[in-house]
């Protein structure tokens, strides 16, 4: 590589090194020095760590160049950097967190430029015997990487499982708390939207995770299957959707429903978007609905099914007189909506099957009978009629 290209390259890296070095103390006053990748970064061996990383990153931009032309196989022609995290990864002492730091948070990067070295590497990255090291690896990539790597499921199977159990458990440290807990979320249900989760994670997670990060697991769900399809396979959509219902049979069948309803009142959230099949969440908001559980954002819903009202005219009226008998539903969702409301009962009226319309009469009295008399002129002719 000419003297041109090399000192590009390390003004790319100067830039890099230092953008780090901001990255790291904004974060540490956010997080605390105690977090395995904050305190690796601010000490020079990380650095040095994290600048050989950088370094394979921006030779691969150089198509011209042998790292360019096959940057799968980058670790493979770049002996240097390779000895080098070797020789840092045979660090057992205590001092070795910092190099398992750096590597796990780059670990989806290291294992486009280098698969097979990487998975040589599994054993010493996260030594089974060394909780220290092993955590600040793991801890590094579940909370900094890019997002779970589905093809080392099995080698990180345990670490998953560890940080499962740890969402039930009484003692579980404050720094596990919050962020790592829903990053942890975030994992499993990737992994198992894109189908590499084993099932035995996925049950533990069921029954270890709190309602709290429950909750936030099916926000991620929904913000999957409702992504467009140019970014989301009709797999991970189906898997998505498949996945709130056994959630939904789970807390149907269950002798506790009170520990399922923020979890399932997220579905709200997927109104919102407006990209989920119309046809196949009217029938789920109608099946929660009656099973006695509510959207939590009953807003979105209302205005959702003003939106599918003309495309579905009977399903939305039953979900939409469903919804406003229900005794958890926010009394605001009908006093400050009225007009999406009305908008779905009239629709009912003119085009709605003759039990589509009873059904409309039917809510209209019940509003008037707790006060809300605003849409008595739908049913009542006006005496100029």
């Amino acid at each position: 590589m000419n003297t041109r290209r090399w000192f590009a390259h390390w003004s790319s890296l100067h830039f890099a090194y230092h953008r780090c070095i901001r990255n790291w103390r904004a974060s540490r006053n956010a997080f605390g020095a105690s977090e395995p990748l904050f305190a690796a970064q601010a000490t020079l061996r990380g650095i040095g760590v994290e600048l050989c990383i950088l370094l394979i990153f921006w030779l691969s931009k150089d198509s011209s160049t042998p790292i360019g032309a096959a940057p799968r196989d980058a670790l493979r022609n770049l002996p240097d950097i390779r000895h080098v995290l070797e020789a840092q990864l045979a660090d057992r002492s205590a001092d070795g967190r910092v190099p398992r730091a750096i590597i796990g948070r780059y670990l989806r990067l290291l294992f486009y430029f280098g698969e097979e070295w990487l998975k040589a590497q599994i054993p010493g990255l996260f030594p089974a015997g060394d909780d220290q090291l092993r955590r600040a690896a793991w801890r590094s990539h579940l909370g900094h990487d890019q997002g779970p790597l589905r093809e080392l499921i099995s080698e990180l199977h345990g670490c998953y499982a560890e940080d499962i159990a740890l969402l039930g458990s009484d003692e579980v440290d404050k720094d596990f708390r919050d962020f790592y807990q829903d990053r942890l979320a975030d994992y499993v249900l990737l992994l198992h939207l894109w189908g590499g989760l084993p099932a035995d994670l996925l049950e533990q997670f069921w029954r270890d995770a709190p309602a709290s990060v429950r909750q936030h697991a099916m926000w991620l769900v929904g913000q999957q299957v409702s992504r467009p399809a140019s970014e989301v396979s009709d797999e991970v959509k189906a898997r998505g959707l498949t996945y709130w219902e056994r959630r939904l049979a789970a807390a149907m069948q269950s002798s506790q429903p009170d520990s399922y309803r923020s979890e399932l009142g997220v579905i709200g959230q997927w109104c919102f978007h407006g990209q989920v099949d119309e046809a196949w969440l009217c029938e789920q908001l109608l099946r929660m609905l009656k099973a006695g559980f509510v959207p939590t954002d009953a807003f979105s819903v209302v205005e959702w099914l003003q939106n599918v009202v003309l495309r579905y005219v009977d399903q939305a009226v039953e979900v939409m007189a469903a919804l406003l008998r229900h005794p958890r539903i926010d009394q605001w969702a009908y006093m400050t909506q009225r007009d999406p409301i009305r908008a779905v009962l009239n629709e009912g009226l003119l085009h709605g099957t003759p039990e589509t319309v009873g059904r409309v009469h039917e809510t209209v009295s019940f509003l008037s009978s707790i006060g809300e008399t605003s849409y008595l002129d739908l049913v009542r002719p006006t005496a100029a009629e």
